[in-house]
């Protein structure tokens, strides 16, 4: 990025600028401003990292969005290193939709401060096969519930598909975060519990957790 001098002929490159200056330049900056900035050059995306403490994080995604995938990824690379709240709230029976949160929760899987996990799709069912949650979203999850240093809050929003593996989560959370977990949500709604296996879920294991508060396990009932 550059900038002439009206008058003057000499033109001053701000890629060059010292890294001092560029984290003064960003301490004045809202984050969306910092953002912005730090899309220019490798330099000014430095100074991003190096800023302080970042803000939670909510991810908006919408069916007819596919302008707004790569830039999506891009804010996802930049956050995933420093991110301690996050929140995506996506539509589920887009294919899109499901694969670009599949890349949010594997920019985010291996961030050790990470606190709190939201999922809200627009629907308890999920427009994937089993074999793509299984690889490209509980996988995720499970790789954030390990790395994370004291996750305390998780919520997977009432997916049906999500819910099926909550045996593979609970056991998780149990073996890393017993004493740091606040608030679990592994629940899912349906219209007809008759027809609905639910999965060998060992409820005993609630009371492992030390200072959980809020919990919320099985189905609710469609209306």
């Amino acid at each position: 990025m550059a900038i002439e001098d009206s008058n003057s002929n000499d033109t001053s490159n701000w890629n060059n600028l010292p890294s001092l200056i560029l984290n003064e330049i960003f301490s004045y900056l809202e984050y969306k401003e910092k953002l912005q900035a730090s899309s220019s050059c490798k330099q000014w995306r430095i100074a991003f990292h190096h800023t302080n403490q970042l803000p939670d994080v909510h991810f908006h995604i919408r069916k007819h969005d596919e302008d707004k995938v790569v830039k999506s990824n891009y804010i996802a690379q930049c956050i995933a290193p420093k991110v301690k709240h996050l929140t995506v709230s996506f539509d589920s029976i887009s294919a899109l939709c499901l694969q670009l949160l599949a890349n949010i929760l594997e920019e985010v899987s291996f961030n050790a401060k990470v606190k709190r996990v939201v999922l809200n799709p627009s629907h308890c069912s999920f427009q994937k096969d089993g074999a793509f949650i299984q690889r490209f979203i509980v996988k995720r999850l499970l790789d954030i519930i390990e790395n994370s240093d004291a996750l305390e809050i998780i919520s997977l929003g009432c997916s049906e598909q999500l819910f099926q593996s909550s045996v593979q989560l609970l056991d998780s959370l149990v073996k890393h975060h017993r004493n740091s977990l606040k608030c679990l949500m592994l629940s899912t709604l349906r219209d007809d519990p008759d027809h609905y296996e639910l999965p060998n879920l060992d409820v005993s294991l609630i009371g492992s957790f030390v200072n959980l508060q809020v919990t919320f396990l099985g189905f609710i009932w469609g209306f």
